[in-house]
């Protein structure tokens, strides 16, 4: 499988969100999708957490999401 960056993955997340945006948000309260699109801001400004960051020393975010599944 090929690696990809961080950054990458990012942003692709980032974009499937938007897109799906719409129908992730249909049907649920409004203060749920103000917390939603919050969390995507922060997401998309943030990025994913580095191997460094103290809260997800154990969390091998690479792992999960470091590969171009198609």
């Amino acid at each position: 499988m090929e690696n990809v960056s961080s950054v990458g993955i990012k942003d692709k997340l980032t974009a499937l969100y938007h897109q799906y945006a719409a129908q992730i948000s249909d049907g649920m309260p409004e203060a749920m999708n103000r917390v939603r699109e919050t969390a995507i801001s922060q997401f998309d400004a943030l990025g994913l957490p580095r191997k460094g960051c103290e809260r997800y020393r154990f969390t091998e975010i690479m792992t999960a999401f470091g590969h171009a599944y198609g």
